[in-house]
């Protein structure tokens, strides 16, 4: 019953969100009803940190206001006029079907064992405590909690994480407030509400770049980038924060090759849409709006709709916009401007060794990275302040000590999307077959994209500028990275862009009669399609298939743990004391699970180890050991 609870809650939020917004833009109909939907999600993101963090307003009254302004939004539709109505109906539930299937599969069959982490514990828990605090508190009492040393592991978490990007957790808080007794399984649904966002931007995109009428074939081309191995990464690492702003961040890429145009026009309406989504995504995820704004100039630089004369025209209204952007995003100053100089401060100085990790599907589907023994000796060998020489040579020794001799054939591929396809020895052992194909695999993909590339930069086309300011910022900035030593930078830049790069591949660009024709390689979104198929595929103790994709920093911590929350078990519980104390990860992150549980099961904790039910009069208490996680 409760999967089909929060499947009602994600499509009534859905209909009320696209409901609220063509009723406040129905003289812009031009907008299709899911540009509306995300900009009616970027207007709520705004409004929902006004309401908590500079208003002070309960959580669970920002829910109640919502939800009643949505409900209504609907009824209001329905009188006013009920085809478009269920033209809004049928299109939703026809994009959110599939990543709501793939949601309600996966958590029946697969279970929390599955969705209670997946590859970033640290992060994931880090959001799920935030959003807690939150549900249980008004910010002016976050602000006044006691920072102690002997406070339990959870309040140190999240009042810690609580001024680190914290509209993510704001929302799934949003999310909590639902009548549900599996706190992790409304997490993970939240996951999938904003893959259905991502799922609509790149809808939106392809319906504004490609000329394809059939709404399903639009449908399965979106599908290619929504459960690609880019979106998937983003995913499976925990990313929540880019997760929640990369549909706003694709929204804003199809609008740029119009902003000009739109610009000298004077059409008010999309320079607020547009001023609107960028300022959502300056609060959501401060590093992927420095991303876009980069991308943004370079591309104006490069396009012809953009000269210094239309500039000097349109001074005013650019000033004008600009200063509706510092206005809706000053409130939230403390998590936006004050965090991105905390950050670039941090990026310019602080290097991270992450990007082993995170970054070692690029050398193939099975190196080394897999096995502990080589992270082990690679961890004691690594060393921050070797040059880039040392350290490639190092990493290549330590490959070939571990005889995968072949892994330069497996970057290529990698790099652009297919690290799955690399190291195919399920299918044979035999190693000259493995060398055949790799070679051949790294010389079509090579044609494809030469051959795409060179067509690109004969073409001067709006949407084409757009991929050469992708690739000027991914070659400058990279190099830029590394030489500075911010590997793991490199790698979430590589991420942050990887929706142009999706299309890059995906599309072949010609011109004929002075028009640009996209047309969509069939056979490379079938390639796409494999990567869920293939990763999803095998259940392995919740971790599914084993690889270099970061499905989990270590494989103990679902191999040897059983990650189940027994309601039953807590009925006459009214004190509970966790007996973890943190002699090491595992036990942090059992403590941190049961203590998350009980909250939500409104629980609170009365010393750093002892948590007791609300308005309980009775002393019967539940002492927890690790016994409760054997399999």
């Amino acid at each position: 019953m409760d999967y089909f609870i929060v499947i009602f809650f994600i499509e009534f939020l859905l209909i009320g969100l696209s409901s609220i917004g063509f009723i406040l833009a129905k003289r812009f109909l031009k907008f299709s009803y899911l540009r509306i939907l995300l900009l009616s999600y970027s207007i709520f993101i705004l409004l929902i940190n006004y309401a908590y963090f500079n208003l002070s307003i309960n959580i669970n009254l920002i829910f109640w206001f919502f939800s009643s302004i949505f409900a209504f939004s609907i009824i209001y539709l329905f009188f006013l006029d009920k085809k478009v109505l269920i033209q809004k109906l049928k299109l939703i539930f026809t994009i959110s079907f599939i990543p709501l299937l793939i949601f309600l599969m996966l958590s029946i069959f697969y279970g929390e064992q599955y969705y209670v982490f997946r590859g970033n514990y640290w992060d994931y828990f880090n959001y799920i405590s935030s959003a807690l605090l939150i549900l249980k508190n008004n910010f002016n009492e976050i602000s006044n909690i006691n920072n102690s040393l002997n406070i339990p592991i959870f309040l140190e978490v999240a009042t810690t994480n609580i001024y680190y990007r914290p509209s993510a957790s704001l929302v799934l808080s949003f999310f909590l407030n639902i009548k549900n007794s599996n706190l992790f399984l409304l997490s993970f649904a939240f996951k999938f509400f904003l893959i259905i966002f991502i799922l609509t931007s790149i809808f939106d995109f392809i319906s504004s770049h490609i000329k394809e009428n059939n709404l399903y074939v639009k449908l399965f081309y979106s599908l290619s980038f929504t459960f690609s191995f880019w979106t998937f990464y983003i995913y499976e690492i925990e990313a929540l924060s880019h997760l929640a702003s990369l549909p706003l961040f694709i929204l804003l890429l199809s609008q740029t090759v119009n902003f000009f145009e739109n610009l000298n026009k004077k059409n008010y309406f999309f320079l607020t849409f547009f001023t609107i989504v960028l300022g959502a995504l300056f609060v959501i995820y401060i590093e992927l709006f420095c991303i876009y704004l980069l991308l943004f100039l370079i591309y104006a630089f490069l396009s012809r709709d953009c000269n210094f004369k239309i500039l000097i025209k349109n001074f005013k209204i650019i000033l004008i916009f600009v200063s509706i952007f510092i206005l809706i995003t000053l409130p939230l100053y403390e998590f936006t401007y004050k965090f991105l100089i905390i950050q670039i401060r941090s990026g310019l100085t602080h290097t991270q060794d992450w990007w082993a990790y995170y970054g070692g599907f690029i050398i193939g589907r099975q190196n080394p990275i897999t096995s502990e023994v080589f992270v082990n000796n690679f961890q004691s060998l690594i060393d921050s302040k070797l040059s880039l020489n040392n350290l490639l040579f190092l990493i290549h020794e330590e490959l070939l000590n571990f005889n995968y001799k072949y892994y330069f054939l497996n970057i290529i591929p990698s790099f652009f999307g297919f690290y799955y396809l690399t190291d195919i020895k399920y299918l044979s052992n035999i190693e000259i077959l493995n060398l055949f194909f790799l070679i051949l695999l790294n010389i079509i993909i090579l044609i494809y994209v030469i051959k795409n590339f060179i067509n690109i930069i004969k073409i001067n086309h709006n949407i084409i500028q757009l991929i050469k300011s992708y690739f000027i910022i991914l070659i400058s900035f990279s190099f830029i990275l590394v030489f500075l030593k911010q590997y793991w930078s490199a790698i979430k830049l590589y991420f942050y862009l990887s929706p142009i790069l999706w299309f890059y591949l995906v599309a072949s660009f010609q011109v004929k009669n002075n028009n640009l024709q996209i047309k969509i390689n069939k056979y490379i979104i079938l390639l796409f399609i494999i990567f869920p198929i293939y990763k999803l595929s095998y259940f392995n103790d919740g971790i599914t298939r084993y690889d270099a994709f970061p499905s989990i920093l270590n494989k103990k911590f679902k191999e040897q743990v059983t990650w189940t929350f027994n309601h039953e078990y807590f009925k006459n519980c009214d004190l509970v004391t966790l007996n973890f104390y943190e002699n090491n990860k595992i036990d942090r992150f059992k403590n941190l699970y049961l203590s998350f549980n009980l909250i939500f099961s409104d629980y609170k904790f009365i010393n750093k180890y002892t948590l007791k039910k609300t308005h309980s009069t009775g002393e019967n208490n539940c002492e927890i050991y690790n016994e409760y996680f054997k399999k």
